[in-house]
């Protein structure tokens, strides 16, 4: 159970609002210290640096970044491939569960069936109409994976934990999957991932957000009625001061 340490009143002071064109967002007290970067400039040499720097949110100057993530180094007990698999069965696949046993899993693909069938053990695989290959897997396979992976059938899948119990290297394997299942690049290191709204598509964000990337996100209401989110990836993981408002 959480131990409660001490109980803080809410902060009774002004509230900064900064911003820039790119939808950054940014609401905090004017002495919230902020991580970052400062840019130096040097006397002798025909060059300029940035060099890490903590400043408070009434500082902030043009010459300021703020660092919006940063790669988090973790251990895990789930194996990098087990991670991969496990996003290919929930980005591409289907996992039906009734009554806490499995009643029908698949992993369908058009475009990477060389990475399914070096990941996967299938029973049966066969040509769609649409030209991708449907990969049936047998249930005890299935249930071996999640036992291996401590997801419990039982219960609803808490992918947040999920991606926090992840290591380093599961966690990337993990993200770099479900990006080749539900995403495409856009050029210059940014990358896009599509999914419907909810915990899954929030455990995307996290898993990119821990790796380091810069996280932006749309939403569209589609016909089914559901929201349809647009996960975009940066590579370009802090905010330049120069156009903060």
């Amino acid at each position: 159970d959480d131990v409660i340490i001490e109980i803080i009143d809410p902060y009774e002071d002004e509230i900064l609002e900064l911003s820039n064109k790119h939808n950054f967002e940014f609401r905090c007290t004017q002495n919230h210290r902020v991580y970052g970067f400062k840019r130096i400039f040097y006397k002798d040499k025909p060059r300029i640096d940035y060099i890490p720097y903590v400043f408070e949110a009434k500082n902030i100057k043009k010459d300021h970044r703020i660092l919006v993530s940063s790669k988090y180094i973790s251990d895990g007990s789930v194996s990098p491939d087990d991670a991969a698999r496990l996003a290919w069965l929930w980005g591409d696949g289907h996992v039906h569960i009734k009554n806490g046993k499995f009643i029908y899993a698949s992993v369908i693909q058009k475009k990477f069936t060389a990475e399914i069938e070096r990941l996967f053990e299938y029973s049966s695989k066969y040509l769609k109409g649409n030209g991708c290959f449907n990969y049936r897997l047998r249930n005890e396979y299935v249930r071996s994976l999640y036992t291996r992976s401590q997801l419990d059938v039982s219960k609803q899948i808490d992918y947040i934990s999920f991606v926090l119990r992840l290591s380093s290297l599961a966690r990337k394997t993990w993200l770099n999957a479900m990006y080749l299942a539900e995403g495409h690049e856009r050029g210059f290191g940014v990358k896009r991932i599509s999914q419907n709204s909810g915990p899954l598509c929030e455990a995307i964000k996290l898993a990119a957000f821990l790796e380091g990337f810069s996280v932006r996100s749309s939403k569209s209401l589609q016909y089914t009625g559901n929201y349809n989110e647009q996960i975009t990836l940066r590579t370009l993981n802090y905010v330049t001061c120069q156009r903060i408002a």
